[in-house]
């Protein structure tokens, strides 16, 4: 496809015929982004997926993948609910990771190491078997890298999943580098978590998102697999049904007080956050947040990815 001019279209100040060319080839500059893998429905809704044409470049090879659709994906029985999730690898080919079902609150699988995310697909079976799957069920997860190479003229470890390689000396990897360099975790709660008023809790963040590197989290307890320094941030929400008159966090390090975060109640609700940067031996070291509510109001914790955060990952 041929190119165009990115024009910041101007209503105001442009005439209908150049503010509608503007438009035209506004998009054609963004298409090779935006549209990279896209997915949505098919023309007629099944119980597949359709990913739009991509592209992948892996450090040495740039792959052009035409558009392509997923396996079938199957209906949870009915009264379950799943999340299943469309993964691709670094030649651009999709596989779907099917998820767990429940009767409610479904939480998506993990992305599979190597993989890039695409997109959830929520598949509510609670009333009825699913048969067709619609846009309204896709939830768009896509990356702008899809493959890279990296090169490093120093002392390299953990180069695959399990920590066991190391290189020292000048090395170059073309290809998907899984851990090591760049090990980082993303996790959250899957269930509410109770807390008793005025006691002291450790947030149990016990489902990863990602967590490439590790496994690096246990019921909240931060201990990374590889050395160095790491920048760690933390959010979520706690709910009561009585105004709280205190609520403060702590981030324990190997045990000890480190810098509080910040507490803000709005009401009946409070968001925790914050920020802590420290260097990690690799193999003890250890961290995790904890909270303490004042409230008679049976203070939990809130659930799900949108309500719970934890985010560390190593600082280059």
């Amino acid at each position: 496809m041929s190119v165009a001019s990115f024009l910041q279209t101007i209503w105001a100040s442009m005439t209908p015929t150049a503010y509608k060319n503007a438009i035209d080839a506004n998009f054609a500059v963004a298409k090779r982004s935006i549209d990279n893998f896209a997915p949505n429905q098919q023309v007629t809704p099944n119980m597949t997926v359709l990913l739009d044409a991509g592209h992948t470049y892996d450090g040495t090879t740039l792959t052009e993948v035409a558009a392509q659709s997923t396996a079938t994906i199957a209906t949870p029985a009915t009264g379950y609910m799943r999340i299943d999730r469309i993964v691709i690898n670094s030649a651009g080919v999709n596989s779907v990771i099917t998820g767990t079902p429940v009767t409610s609150a479904p939480v998506a699988p993990a992305i599979t190491v190597g993989d890039f995310p695409v997109c959830q697909v929520l598949l509510d079976a609670t009333s009825a078997p699913v048969t067709a799957i619609v846009n309204s069920m896709i939830t768009d997860e896509r990356v702008l890298a899809v493959g890279y190479a990296a090169q490093a003229s120093y002392a390299w470890t953990a180069l695959d999943a399990t920590n066991a390689t190391s290189v020292t000396g000048s090395a170059t990897v073309t290809g998907l580098v899984t851990s090591g360099a760049n090990p980082k975790v993303s996790a959250y709660l899957s269930v509410t978590q109770g807390l008793t008023s005025g006691v002291d809790a450790k947030v149990l963040f016990d489902t990863t998102s990602y967590d490439i590197g590790g496994p690096s989290i246990s019921a909240g307890v931060f201990t990374p697999k590889v050395a160095g320094y790491y920048s760690i941030s933390w959010d979520f929400w706690v709910l009561t049904t009585a105004a709280p008159t205190a609520a403060s966090s702590s981030t324990y390090f190997n045990g000890a007080t480190r810098p509080q975060g910040i507490a803000s109640i709005q009401g009946l609700d409070i968001n925790f956050s914050g920020k802590y940067d420290a260097y990690f031996n690799g193999t003890t070291d250890s961290l995790y947040i904890s909270i303490n509510v004042t409230s008679t109001g049976g203070p939990t914790v809130q659930n799900g990815i949108a309500q719970t955060n934890f985010s560390a990952h190593l600082i280059p």
